[in-house]
C-alpha cells in the first residue's frame, strides 16, 4: 500500500482532499479503514510539504480533525511503529525553504498538540514520536545553520535567519509536544521524551544545558519508576560535568536533596550514579558539597556490590585530596565498620562476611594509594590504629584495613606500578611502599603483642604474612624485624587458636628468608631454636604428670596444644626427635580409651584432630630419623610404634563411624615401609610378625567395613587406599601369602560388587607382573581357580579376571617359567568334572582362558 501511494505522489495523481475525506468518513464506521486512510493522509501531506505546496492542505486537515472521542482507534502500535520509520525518513533533511513556511509549522504544531491530548494511548504515542522527530530535525538545523543571536534579529520575521526559525519551531514544539509527552502517564511515552532530552544534552550542551530544561530532570527525580530515576541521574551527571556556572550551581543546590536520598535506595545502579554526581559536585561546586550527607555515603564503602564500593572509594579519595588529611575519613569508616560488623539480631543478613568486608576495604585501599606521598600521612594513620579502642569490631576493621593495604602495596599488577615510563617515578613508588611497610609493621607488631581476641589476632597475622610474602625484594629495617619476630613468637606461645598458630609459623618461615645477613640469620635461628626448646621442655614436663592426670580433659587439651604447635613448626624447622614420645603417648592413650568403650571415648571432643596430627608427625619423625641417620634405637622404636598402633586406630574409626573412614593410618604406615625399603632397612626394622599384623588389619578393614558400603565416599577412599597399597605390594619381602590369599577370598565373596572386584583384580595384575618371585603368583592363581570351582561363583568375577589370565599366559610363554605341578593336578581334576558333568557350561569359557597357557609348556614340564 505504501509503495502505491508513494508512486501516486510522485506522479502527482493523488489528491490530499480525497484522502482527508476518506479518513473523515471512515472515522466512526470502519476502524481499519480509518487507520489506513489516516496513514495515507499523513504520508501524502509530508511528501507534498517538502515540495512547499502543503499549506492549504494542512489548514484543511486541521479543520477536519475531529474532536477527542473515547474509544476511537485512530492508530495502533503496529501503525505507530511504521509511522516512526516513516518520520525518520521524511524528516531526515529539512529544506531551508520549508522553514520559512510559518503556516505549515503552525499547522504541524496544532495537529501534534491535538493528537497528544487524545485519550488513546496509541494516538499520543504516535504524536510523541512525530513531534520529537521534528524537534530532532530542528535542533540539527539550528546547529548547522548557526546561532540566531549572531546572525539575525528575532523581532523581524523576514530577516530572521533559518537557524533562528529552527530554534523557534523547536521551542514551540517543546510546549506543544515534549511537555505533554513528558507528563504523560504512560511509561513508554515519558521515556521517549526524557531519552530525547538526554540525547540533546549530550550532543548540544550549549543550547540545552539551561534552567529551562533542568526543571524536567528535577520533576522526574522522585519517580516511582527505577528506569526514569536512572535516566534523570545520567542527565544530572552530564550537567555536573560542565564547567562551573551560576545556573548549574543553582541546579546542584536543588538536586543535592535528591542525590542524598538516592544514596540509601536498594538499587546499586542508582547509588553508583548518585555517588558519581556527588563526586562531580564535590570537585566543581565545593560550596554545594557541604550539603552532602557523608554518613550515608561512607557507609557504602562496605556495600556488597563491588561497583558501589568502588565508586564510594573514589569519592573518599576526593575528600582526602581536598582535606589533605586522612584521619577524619578513616575514623568515620571505622565507626561504620562497627555498625556493619556487629550483627543485628533482627537483620542478620545485613552483616558482611569477612571476605566481603576485606574485598570492600581492598577496593578502598586501591583508590587510597592514588594519593601522593605528601597527602598519605602514614604516621597519622598508624596513630589512629594505635588508639586504645577496646571495641572488637574496630580492631577487626583496622586489621582488615592493614591487610588490604598489604595486598595493594606490592601487588605486581597494581596500577601504581603500571604505566610508569619514568624509572625515577617507579623508584619513588618503591620507596613510598617501603615507608608504608616499615610504619605498618611497627603498628602490627605493637598491636598483636597485646591483643587477646583470636579472630582479630588472626587478621593481624594474615596481614603480616601478606606483607612479608609481597615485599621479597624490599629492604627491611633490622630492628623492626627483630621486634616483629619477638611479637610473633609471643603470640604463638600464648595462643591456643590453631589458625593463629599456623599463620604465626608461616610468618616465621617467611621472616627467616628476610634475614639475608649472617648475623641476622644467626640471631633468628637462636630465637626460633629457643622457642622449640621451650615447647619440648613443656611437653616433657607434662609427661611427668602422665599417670596422675590420665583422662583429665584439661591435661589432654594442654598436651594437644603443645603437640599441635610442634606439628606446625615441623615442616619448616628442625624438631628434636625426642618429641616422638608425645605422639606415642597420644596414640597409646587413644587405644586405651578405645578399649574402655565408646562412652568414655565420647567425652573426648578433639580426638579426631589429635590422631591426625600424631599420625602425620610420626611419619615425619621416622622420615627425618632415616634421612639424617639419627639414633638407631629411637628409629626402631618409632617404626615399631607406628606399625603397631596405626591398624588399631583404623579399626576404631571403622567401628565408631563406618561412614567416615580413616585412610591416613594405613597410608602413613605404607609411606614408612616405602622409606625403609628404599633405605634397605625394611627387613631389619620390621619383623615378620609386624607385617603379619598389617596383613590381618587390612583384610579386617576390607571385609568388615569397606565392602558393606558402596557410596561415593567409600569408592573414593578405596581408590586412595589401593593406590598406596599397590605400590607397597612391590616392596620385596613385604607381602605374605596370607595377604594374597585373603585378597582372593574377598574377591570371590564379593562377586556382585564390581567396584571392589576391579580394584582387587587390578592389585593382582600388579602382583602377576612381578618378576622377582613368580612362583608366589602361580600359587595364588591356583588358589583363586580352586576357590571359584568350589563356590560356583558367577561369571562377573571370571570376566573381570580374563585380562589377568591372559597376561599370565603371555608371561609363562615369554619368560620360560616353570609351572607348578599343582596346576596339572588342577587341570586333571577340572577335566574329570567336565566329563562327569559336575560343572555348568558357563564355566567352560573361564577354564579355556585360565588353562590355555599350559599348552605352551606342557610337554617340557610334564
Amino acid at each position: 500500500m505504501e509503495q502505491g501511494i508513494y508512486a501516486d505522489l510522485v506522479e502527482g495523481s493523488c489528491r490530499v482532499s480525497t484522502l482527508a475525506n476518506n479518513w473523515r468518513d471512515s472515522h466512526s464506521t470502519d476502524p481499519q479503514r480509518c487507520r489506513n486512510s489516516f496513514y495515507e493522509l499523513m504520508f501524502c501531506c509530508a511528501r507534498i510539504a517538502f515540495n512547499n505546496t502543503v499549506s492549504e492542505t494542512l489548514i484543511s486537515l486541521q479543520s477536519e480533525l475531529p474532536a477527542a472521542e473515547k474509544n476511537c482507534p485512530i492508530l495502533d502500535r503496529h501503525f505507530s511503529a511504521r509511522l516512526e520509520i516513516f518520520l525518520i525518513l521524511c524528516f531526515k533533511d529539512i529544506p531551508i525553504e520549508l522553514l520559512q513556511d510559518a503556516n505549515f509549522w503552525d499547522t504541524v504544531t496544532i495537529i501534534t498538540n491535538k493528537l497528544m491530548e487524545r485519550n488513546e494511548k496509541c494516538s499520543r504515542y504516535a504524536s510523541a514520536i512525530f513531534g520529537l522527530k521534528i524537534m530532532d530535525a530542528m535542533i540539527v538545523a539550528h546547529d548547522e545553520l548557526g546561532n540566531p543571536e549572531l546572525e539575525g534579529d528575532d523581532e523581524d520575521q523576514e530577516t530572521t535567519p533559518p537557524g533562528g526559525i529552527a530554534l523557534r519551531i523547536f521551542q514551540t514544539l517543546l510546549k506543544a509536544c515534549f511537555h505533554l509527552a513528558y507528563k504523560d502517564v504512560e511509561f513508554g511515552i515519558k521515556m521517549k521524551a526524557l531519552s530525547a532530552l538526554k540525547n540533546w544534552m549530550s550532543k548540544y550542551p550549549e543550547m540545552i544545558l539551561q534552567p529551562l530544561y533542568f526543571r524536567y530532570i528535577s520533576w522526574s527525580a522522585f519517580s516511582k519508576t527505577k528506569r526514569i530515576r536512572i535516566l534523570c541521574l545520567e542527565m544530572s551527571k552530564t550537567v555536573f560535568e560542565r564547567p562551573e556556572s551560576e545556573d548549574i550551581q543553582a541546579f546542584a543546590e536543588r538536586e543535592i536533596r535528591v542525590l542524598n536520598w538516592q544514596l540509601t535506595v536498594e538499587s546499586p545502579d542508582e547509588i553508583c550514579l548518585a555517588t558519581e554526581c556527588l563526586i562531580l559536585i564535590f570537585k566543581n561546586y565545593p560550596s554545594v558539597a557541604e550539603e552532602i550527607r557523608l554518613n550515608d555515603l561512607y557507609s557504602n564503602i562496605f556495600h556488597k556490590n563491588k561497583a558501589v564500593a568502588q565508586v564510594t572509594a573514589k569519592f573518599i579519595l576526593e575528600t582526602l585530596r581536598k582535606n589533605n588529611s586522612p584521619e577524619t575519613t578513616v575514623i568515620s569508616l571505622a565507626r561504620f565498620a562497627e555498625k556493619v560488623l556487629i550483627s543485628d539480631p533482627l537483620l542478620p543478613e545485613t552483616r558482611l562476611s569477612d571476605h566481603e568486608l576485606i574485598e570492600s576495604l581492598r577496593i578502598f585501599v586501591n583508590s587510597f594509594f592514588e594519593i601522593s606521598e605528601e597527602i598519605f600521612d602514614v604516621d597519622a594513620l598508624v596513630e589512629i590504629f594505635k588508639r586504645d579502642n577496646e571495641t572488637p569490631s574496630f580492631k577487626h576493621f583496622t586489621a582488615s584495613f592493614l591487610k588490604a593495604i598489604a595486598h595493594e602495596a606490592y601487588e605486581p599488577t597494581s596500577f601504581r606500578s603500571s604505566g610508569k615510563d619514568n624509572e625515577d617515578e617507579e623508584n619513588d613508588d618503591r620507596n613510598f611502599a617501603v615507608k608504608v611497610t616499615d610504619e605498618v609493621l611497627k603498628c602490627l607488631g605493637s598491636i598483636i603483642s597485646t591483643h587477646r581476641d583470636d579472630k582479630v589476632t588472626l587478621q593481624y597475622m594474615l596481614g603480616i604474612c601478606q606483607f612479608l610474602q609481597c615485599g621479597n625484594d624490599l629492604p627491611f629495617n633490622n630492628e623492626d624485624l627483630e621486634n616483629l619476630l619477638m611479637n610473633i613468637i609471643h603470640v604463638f606461645s600464648n595462643s591456643t587458636e590453631p589458625s593463629v598458630c599456623e599463620n604465626c609459623v608461616k610468618a616465621l618461615h617467611t621472616l627467616s628468608k628476610k634475614c639475608t645477613k649472617e648475623e641476622n640469620r644467626i640471631a633468628f635461628n637462636a630465637k626460633t631454636n629457643a622457642l622449640i626448646d621451650s615447647l619440648v621442655q613443656e611437653l616433657e614436663k607434662t609427661f611427668e604428670f602422665w599417670e596422675s592426670q590420665l583422662g583429665s580433659a584439661a591435661y589432654y587439651e594442654e598436651l594437644t596444644s603443645i603437640q599441635r604447635k610442634l606439628f606446625y613448626l615441623h615442616p619448616y624447622f628442625k624438631i628434636p626427635l625426642t618429641t616422638f614420645r608425645g605422639c606415642e603417648i597420644f596414640v597409646t592413650y587413644f587405644c586405651q580409651i578405645f578399649n574402655s568403650g565408646p562412652e568414655t571415648l565420647s567425652e573426648i571432643t578433639i580426638w579426631h584432630e589429635v590422631i591426625e596430627l600424631c599420625l602425620e608427625m610420626m611419619v615425619n619423625h621416622v622420615k627425618s630419623a632415616i634421612e639424617e641417620k639419627d639414633n638407631e634405637e629411637l628409629v626402631k622404636h618409632c617404626v615399631a610404634v607406628c606399625l603397631q598402633y596405626f591398624p588399631k586406630c583404623m579399626r576404631y574409626r571403622c567401628t565408631s563411624n563406618p561412614f567416615v573412614y580413616f585412610v591416613s593410618s594405613f597410608t602413613s604406615s605404607f609411606r614408612i615401609m616405602k622409606l625403609l625399603s628404599e633405605k634397605k632397612l625394611l627387613e631389619e626394622l620390621v619383623d615378620q610378625e609386624t607385617r603379619k599384623n598389617m596383613d590381618l588389619s587390612l583384610l579386617h578393614f576390607i571385609k568388615k567395613h569397606m565392602v558393606p558400603f558402596q557410596d561415593d565416599t567409600t569408592t573414593n577412599m578405596m581408590a586412595e587406599l589401593w593406590t598406596e597399597f599397590s605400590e607397597c605390594l612391590l616392596i620385596p619381602g613385604l607381602v605374605s601369602f596370607r595377604m594374597l590369599f585373603g585378597l582372593l577370598d574377598v574377591a570371590v565373596e564379593q562377586a556382585e560388587n564390581s567396584v571392589f572386584q576391579k580394584a582387587l583384580i587390578a592389585t593382582l595384575a600388579v602382583l602377576f607382573n612381578q618378576k622377582e618371585k613368580p612362583e608366589i603368583f602361580f600359587e595364588c592363581l591356583l588358589r583363586f581357580l580352586i576357590t571359584i570351582f568350589r563356590r560356583s561363583t558367577s561369571l562377573k568375577l571370571l570376566n573381570n579376571a580374563k585380562a589377568v589370565f591372559a597376561e599370565l599366559a603371555k608371561k609363562v610363554a615369554k619368560d620360560d617359567i616353570q609351572i607348578s605341578l599343582g596346576f596339572y593336578h588342577f587341570h586333571i581334576d577340572a577335566m574329570d568334572r567336565i566329563i562327569n558333568g559336575n560343572l555348568s557350561p558357563e564355566f567352560l569359557r573361564c577354564l579355556k582362558i585360565a588353562l590355555c597357557f599350559l599348552d605352551f609348556k606342557a610337554s617340557d614340564d610334564l
